[in-house]
């Protein structure tokens, strides 16, 4: 059994003819957005110019910054659900609270039985 085919056409050679500074200006364009100059000019001619011309740094931050800002909501989702993050924002004492619903179920039991 061999490899599957690929489901993509295959590539055929295409050439154009452009001037040195056309072909800078092309490889300039190309690397700022990331891409190939192939790549470049195919999404130019195929999507009408509709190149996402911010530059492949600034496209790297802006997806640092959004896993950094998923990174922490999964740390406060997990430390709502430990109780940690109430113990943390609400300091309170167990103990206390424990012996404060023991002195709550003494009360409750005396007063079903003077009834």
């Amino acid at each position: 059994m061999g490899r599957p085919k690929s489901r993509q056409a295959p590539r055929t050679t295409m050439s154009i003819r452009v001037s040195e500074r056309e072909r800078r200006e092309i490889e300039e364009k190309a690397a700022a957005t990331g891409m190939t100059p192939s790549a470049y000019i195919r999404t130019m001619a195929l999507d009408g110019g509709n190149v996402d011309t911010t530059s492949h740094e600034d496209r790297q931050k802006l997806m640092y910054e959004l896993s950094t800002i998923g990174n922490n909501i999964n740390q406060i989702a997990r430390m709502a659900n430990t109780n940690v993050f109430i113990s943390k924002v609400f300091p309170i004492n167990v103990q206390e609270v424990n012996e404060q619903l023991k002195q709550i179920q003494r009360l409750l039991l005396q007063y079903i039985r003077n009834r």
